[in-house]
Formats: C-alpha cells, structure tokens, sequence
C-alpha cells in the first residue's frame, strides 16, 4: 500500500467509527503495543482536538449551552460530520444544523430556538478571520468603463465579508456571551429583523448592525446582481449606498461577465 493510502486508512480509522480497520490493524499488529491501545490514543487526541476547536468557534454557544452539554454535541458531531480537511479551522461549519436538530428535538432547548441562528454568526466570525485577503478596488480601471459595460458589471464583495438577517437580537447575545456569560439574560425580539454584516478590518473581524436597504444591496450583489439592474430597479439607492460600500472595502473589486 502506498504511504497516501495508509495514511487515509489511518484517518479513516481515527475519525469514522463505523470504518472497518482491519487492513490497517494488520499494519500495526507487529508494534509493541496492543492495536487498540495504539489508536485509542489517537482517538482521544483527535476527539479533544474536534472538542477544542469547536469550543474556540463558538464560544457563546458553549457558554449558553453549559460546557458538559456542550462536550456532548461536540462528539454527536464529529460522529456525524468527520473532519476532511487537515486544518480544523476548516472544521465546524454545519455545527448550527445540529444545533437546529437539538432544539427540535430537545424539550429542554424549548426556548433557545435562537442558537441555531447564533451559531451561524459565530461560524461566519471565525471564517472571516481565516478568509482570503481583499484585493484593491482598481478605481482607475473602474473609470475607464464604457456605458454599455454596465450591463456586464459585476461587483465583488469581500472575501471576508458575509451579512445575516435573524429575527432574534442576535448581537445582544453574543456580546453577552461570547466573552463571559451576562448575569441577564432576557432579551426582547425586536420588531423589525435584525441585519448583520461581519467583516474583517486590519486582521480583526468585525461586527456591525447594518441597516436593510445596505443589507438587500450587499445581498443582490453577493447574488451576482449586475450593475445595470440595481440601477434601474427602485428597490436599491445605489447613489446613496454603493459608494459608501467600496469605501468601506466591503466591495473589493469588479468583474465583466461575458
């Protein structure tokens, strides 16, 4: 076998327990160790390495949830959801489906429907600092543009940029909880939706409460929405808005599509 494929078969047999190891059992069984005992350790390395990167992800999830529970839903998910990546600051993305499971399921979640929607916000932090760079706006090639370009025109956004509309006050629990839990913790749903942009600044993300017209723009773009369309539909103050985003960097760029 070749190392490539032995070293699949090892991680197969670290992070799937229903992987069948018996191919690889026999590539261990001449050690001094007793097999079991050698991927036991491995196991229970990898499992505190799945436990401790979630924790770092979604700090205020954890801390909302109760750190024994929390340990929980983490092996229920790497059970579920095992790591393909060799960095595990690519690992964790789907945690807010199971969170949604649990408050389905759970009679005792009765009342934290929100944590689902939080840990998506959380998620979206943690990428945005491990996010690409931003280019620079080329504003002298944007100048140069003919008018019947602007039917081609498409802006690009952020690599670290990503917007979240919720319905819960989102902002106000995870500050309350992503350092330490707020001794109060009654929050009331607002009467509006809540709109969201996370984004990263000088290698720091950031969070900031957006307003909806910002919001359905950042959206119609991040959908690809060409630049003749946001003009002439009524829905969009691109004079107003647009300006203010390439300002921000949270346009970073522009495309011609054919």
């Amino acid at each position: 076998m070749l190392p490539e494929q032995l070293q699949e078969q090892f991680i197969r047999c670290i992070t799937q327990p229903d992987h069948d190891p018996s191919f690889f059992l026999q590539q261990l069984a001449a050690t001094h160790l007793p097999v079991e005992l050698q991927l036991g350790i491995y196991r229970r390395n990898f499992s505190g390495a799945i436990q401790k990167t979630l924790e770092q992800i979604y700090p205020a999830c954890q801390r909302i949830l109760g750190k024994d529970y929390f340990a929980t839903l983490c092996r229920l998910y790497a059970n579920s959801q095992p790591s393909m990546h060799h960095d595990l600051n690519c690992y964790g993305a789907l945690f807010s489906a199971l969170l949604a499971e649990q408050c389905r399921s759970n009679v005792l979640l009765k009342g934290y429907e929100y944590l689902a929607d939080l840990a998506t916000l959380e998620w979206r932090w943690h990428a945005s600092y491990f996010s690409a760079n931003d280019s620079l706006f080329d504003f002298k090639a944007f100048s140069q543009l003919a008018d019947d370009d602007y039917s081609r025109l498409e802006f690009t956004l952020s690599p670290s940029l990503s917007i979240h509309q919720s319905i819960y006050p989102l902002h106000e629990i995870w500050n309350a909880n992503r350092i330490k839990t707020s001794a109060s913790q009654q929050y009331t749903l607002p009467d509006e939706s809540c709109y969201l942009c996370i984004y990263r600044h000088q290698l720091s993300p950031q969070l900031n409460i957006i307003d909806a017209q910002t919001w359905l723009t950042l959206d119609a773009l991040d959908n690809k929405m060409n630049f003749e369309t946001l003009c002439l539909s009524d829905k969009f103050d691109i004079n107003t808005t647009l300006p203010g985003l390439i300002e921000r960097g949270w346009i970073s760029g522009f495309t011609l599509r054919d």
